[in-house]
């Protein structure tokens, strides 16, 4: 992890400021490393998010909207026709990162679109339209305020984000509330330091659009940017000029770029939505290890209510934990939190009804994102887990499991570390260590990219500090072949195996 909260910070606005300005070799037809007239259909991104309304608060309970600049890069136009299900639904969301974890603290309603622009965000150079499609290489912005309206936003169970089929009108579409109703809620316990708040915070923006999923192009319909959250008592705002939004992305991907010791997994449904699986895996320094999961359902319909993973025979498993995203202003979909159970070589969290029971029952529906926890005394071992699958078969989408290859307790008690040999990695025994020639770093950690490098490997311009001037002459270096000053890996290429040398040794050496 890195050294300071602040510290990560700094290297991540620098990740965004990568993701904003590098263009590769195979891109470069818009701004932003953005891909332009994609084949195959419309295709439509959240080219930014910018602008915030911050909403009076009620019994605790913030709410925002932030404005919202789609790109349609396909190579055909895609339908806005206002009066009918054939136009985009805009769902927003916002997560944090606090203590090595990224949880979904807030979620709103679907703004639905009503006139498309013809301006070009994206540089991918317009062709206009009359407003009832978004031409190709065009963009269309909704303000904050618009996406804020609650006259003018329906429910998100209605909507099936893997086809993106939806009734018209949609339920409540019209009817307005208090200044929380429909929009993104958040509770002010979790935007308060003094209560559990604090931490680095997220907003996250996704378009559905019918047309676009026919083509296949429903899984880069969201984007991400970072979030500063000031205020006190009952008034809390939230602003979004940190960095450059980070496109066709979800939030959960950042995750590896706080804590180098996570991974992420992109599993389907069968034959239908993405879920994005992460972990973490970190030694207590104490012969256990703590365990963390998260899942997001981006576009399955089907939904996921069950989640296990194996255990080895005998281990021990304290302090299990849960985390959803609340419903509110008159959705149907129970709250409930899931139940837990470990028994002999699984232990498995499930949604307390199904679906035949209850269909509205807290699966993990489309745009949100659950997290799950726990600490055990076996070390961590990449197996086979299981996410099961709420709704019944729906097509040719019939499989109600979907497996993942995740890091799961399934190792041994047998104290084991990193194990450095030839700056490369690899988590052995000490013996097993001494065995290779190698040189052990010490019981119950795990392999991270700078613990077998110089402490002071990524000071790019020698001033004994690693920080934002090594990262940018990295990013000016990107994409170099020769004998490059900003080549921290030695491989000849600078790429983003070189900016992570620099995030992971972020400070003072």
């Amino acid at each position: 992890m890195f050294k300071t909260t602040a510290s990560a910070i700094f290297a991540l606005v620098g990740v965004t400021l990568l993701a904003g300005t590098i263009v590769s070799a195979d891109r470069g037809l818009g701004n932003s490393g953005t891909d332009c007239f994609q084949i195959g259909g419309p295709d439509v991104i959240v080219g930014d998010i910018r602008g915030v309304s911050n909403y009076q608060s009620v019994d605790g309970i913030e709410a925002f909207a932030f404005g919202t600049e789609s790109c349609n890069v396909g190579d055909t136009t895609l339908l806005w026709n206002e009066q009918t299900n054939q136009k985009p639904v805009i769902g927003q969301s916002m997560y944090r990162y606090k203590d090595g974890r990224i949880e979904m603290i807030g979620q709103g309603w679907l703004k639905h679109g009503f006139f498309a622009l013809s301006d070009d965000w994206c540089g991918c150079g317009c062709t206009g339209t009359d407003g009832t499609v978004l031409g190709v290489g065009c963009s269309d912005l909704y303000s904050s305020g618009l996406n804020g309206q609650q006259s003018n936003m329906g429910p998100k169970y209605e909507v099936n984000a893997f086809t993106g089929e939806y009734p018209f009108p949609a339920t409540d579409l019209n009817s307005t509330g208090n200044g929380i109703y429909k929009r993104l809620q958040v509770k002010i316990s979790d935007l308060d330091p003094a209560q559990d708040g604090g931490g680095i915070y997220f907003v996250e923006a996704q378009y559905v659009s019918p047309d676009d999923a026919a083509a296949g192009n429903g899984y880069n319909n969201a984007s991400w940017t970072f979030a500063e959250v000031n205020g006190s008592d009952d008034a809390w705002t939230v602003s979004i000029n940190v960095a450059n939004t980070v496109r066709e992305s979800q939030v959960i991907r950042v995750w590896p770029f706080l804590d180098l010791d996570a991974r992420v997994h992109d599993v389907f449904v069968e034959n239908e939505g993405l879920v994005v699986v992460a972990c973490k895996v970190r030694a207590n320094g104490d012969g256990t290890w703590q365990y963390d999961y998260a899942i997001q359902n981006y576009n399955s319909d089907r939904s996921i209510s069950s989640f296990e993973i194996p255990l080895a025979p005998g281990a021990v498993v304290s302090e299990v934990g849960f985390h959803d995203v609340d419903y509110h202003s008159g959705s149907p979909i129970d709250g409930a939190d899931w139940s837990h159970s470990v028994a002999a070589g699984k232990i498995r969290w499930e949604c307390q009804e199904e679906y035949d029971d209850n269909v509205w029952a807290n699966a993990i529906r489309w745009g949100t994102t659950y997290n799950f926890n726990f600490v055990c005394d076996v070390n961590p071992v990449v197996a086979e887990s299981t996410l099961g699958v709420f709704k019944p078969p729906a097509g040719d989408s019939v499989a109600m499991t979907v497996p993942v290859g995740l890091r799961t307790p399934t190792g041994n008690s047998d104290p084991t570390g990193p194990c450095c040999v030839d700056q490369s990695c690899e988590v052995r025994t000490e013996q097993d260590c001494d065995d290779a020639g190698g040189d052990y770093s010490g019981d119950w950690e795990l392999c991270d990219i700078y613990i077998c490098r110089d402490a002071c490997e990524g000071d790019v311009d020698s001033d004994d500090v690693v920080g934002v001037e090594d990262l940018l002459a990295v990013i000016a270096d990107w994409g170099c072949s020769k004998a490059c000053v900003a080549d921290l890996t030695g491989d000849g290429l600078v790429t983003v195996e070189d900016l992570l040398v620099v995030i992971a040794n972020w400070g003072n050496c």
